[in-house]
């Protein structure tokens, strides 16, 4: 019995071994989107919280920011709603088949920050002419 219980037990551990290797993998694309309309707008902290969610991030404008981040929208919406007040706004999106223009940067960001591995995919996105 004592060695059935350990074969139990290898076997557990070797699934849940499998199961984080597996959360390290699921990288996904996030959109975050807001505009601050409170009195008092604090920008560099809400940029400094999203910097701290992802493993890489990149600022596609004053108030538009792509990340590479494990945390699902709800998560983050939960980590960045510290950062907001009155009537400040928050949107918070996994990238799953996108398309538009935008700069070569911006492209290049995506281009290193897709994993590859994942099922949802990132399509259309054309280096906008200078």
């Amino acid at each position: 019995m004592a060695q059935l219980s350990h074969c139990i037990f290898v076997y557990a551990e070797v699934r849940l071994k499998y199961a984080l290797f597996l959360y390290y993998l699921i990288i996904v694309i996030t959109i975050i989107n807001f505009c601050l309309k409170s009195a008092g707008k604090d920008y560099h902290s809400l940029a400094t919280a999203i910097k701290a969610i992802g493993s890489s991030w990149y600022r596609l404008s004053d108030s538009a920011w792509l990340i590479n981040a494990r945390e699902n929208p709800e998560q983050i919406k939960e980590t960045l709603a510290r950062h907001l007040r009155g009537r400040d706004e928050l949107f918070v999106a996994e990238a799953e088949d996108c398309s538009g223009y935008l700069s070569a940067d911006a492209v290049y960001w995506l281009e290193e920050n897709i994993n590859s591995k994942e099922s949802k995919k990132i399509t259309s996105i054309c280096q906008r002419d200078k």
